[in-house]
């Protein structure tokens, strides 16, 4: 008995498929209230699927701070691994979820770019709702530069320090000064491969 099988590309991708769906993917491009319910969706699908990683693919010019603290919650929560990954840009509120990848799973693309700075505010009205807002916002550069900090394996203050040293300014990085900085651990796009195998047996 002989058994031949003739299929064409469009067939196989088909199979292939049923038999393993694509891998589960959270992409971040906006930091914005709406964005935390699918990022949600994104990274659940990711945990409860047979993959060993939740890969969080960045590419944002960043956003508000409260969805941010949203994602970075959920990171926090993940039993599997993050890998973090930039694909064109990672700043501001980006560059802090780049952080959350687990140690030796952050990735930059070669061209893509990262920016680290303070959080920024403006405030209109009484003296004490500006007062009130300062005080809001120094909390919460301590707070991200905190995350950075322990993400990072460094001490405490050593990134608030960079930016000082750099007067508060916007502090761009190239994916070797991430590197450098133990921001990220590799420069490169990494993969995700998804292994089949098939097995006869004859039952005669």
């Amino acid at each position: 008995m002989r058994i031949q099988y003739t299929t064409n590309a469009r067939a196989e991708r088909e199979a292939l498929e049923k038999l393993a769906p694509p891998p589960a993917v959270v992409w971040v491009n906006e930091f914005k209230s709406e964005a935390v319910k699918p990022f949600l969706e994104q990274f659940n699908r990711a945990v409860e699927s047979l993959q060993p990683v939740v890969p969080v693919l960045i590419d944002s010019y960043g956003g508000e701070i409260d969805t941010l603290m949203a994602m970075v919650d959920i990171c926090r929560s993940s039993p599997k691994p993050i890998a973090t990954v930039v694909m064109g840009k990672a700043m501001s509120a980006g560059a802090i979820l780049l952080s959350c990848g687990w140690h030796g799973y952050r990735y930059a693309a070669p061209n893509s770019r990262i920016l680290i700075h303070d959080c920024l505010t403006v405030t209109f009205g009484k003296a004490g709702e500006i007062i009130a807002d300062a005080d809001e916002v120094k909390r919460l550069n301590a707070l991200l530069y905190q995350i950075l900090d322990e993400n990072c394996q460094k001490s405490p203050g050593y990134f608030v320090e960079q930016v000082h040293q750099r007067g508060h300014a916007d502090w761009y990085l190239t994916p070797e000064q991430a590197l450098a900085h133990n921001l990220v651990n590799h420069v490169k796009i990494p993969t995700l491969q998804v292994n089949l195998s098939t097995t006869y047996e004859f039952l005669g």
